[in-house]
């Protein structure tokens, strides 16, 4: 049986997530200089808008609300500037570490699914948080060509 307390603070880590991730992404993009950074910061913040109106139309469908907190975007956006001027191992290995919180809420979420319509998302939730730290680990390893693969992978399958 979940625990509905739990599962709404999910709920919310995960809007708090998308509006963070989405607003920390589109600013790296924005101001990095590197062609090439640009391109993978903007994917990774498409990934995160697709996710962003998923959860939206989730949170629709099943009668469910999820609400960010008031300084997530302010948060994203300054996060996305220091991502921003990072070296590029530096900045992959904070990504890296910083999806250990959101898979574990994300992973609670799709545990606890009462629903084909909640184990569907849920999996997609899980799964694009895997393919974020998947990308930061393939360019910590040195592995940049194919790093995208996972990020385009899920913004194909859902576009």
């Amino acid at each position: 049986m979940r625990d509905d307390s739990q599962h709404q603070k999910d709920l919310d880590l995960s809007v708090d997530s998308e509006v963070l991730g989405e607003a920390l992404f589109g600013t790296a993009a924005r101001i990095v200089r590197s062609h090439e950074r640009r391109e993978k910061w903007s994917a990774l913040a498409a990934l995160e808008a697709q996710t962003m109106k998923r959860l939206d139309e989730y949170l629709s469908a099943s009668a469910q609300s999820g609400s960010a907190g008031a300084a997530a975007r302010f948060r994203g956006q300054a996060m996305g500037v220091m991502f921003a001027l990072l070296p590029w191992r530096a900045a992959m290995k904070a990504l890296g570490d910083g999806t250990a919180r959101y898979l574990a809420a994300f992973r609670r979420l799709e545990t606890g699914a009462q629903s084909e319509l909640d184990r569907s998302f849920f999996e997609y939730l899980v799964a694009h948080e895997v393919a974020i730290r998947d990308f930061a680990q393939a360019e910590l390893s040195g592995a940049s060509e194919g790093s995208l693969a996972p990020i385009h992978a899920l913004l194909r399958a859902s576009g």
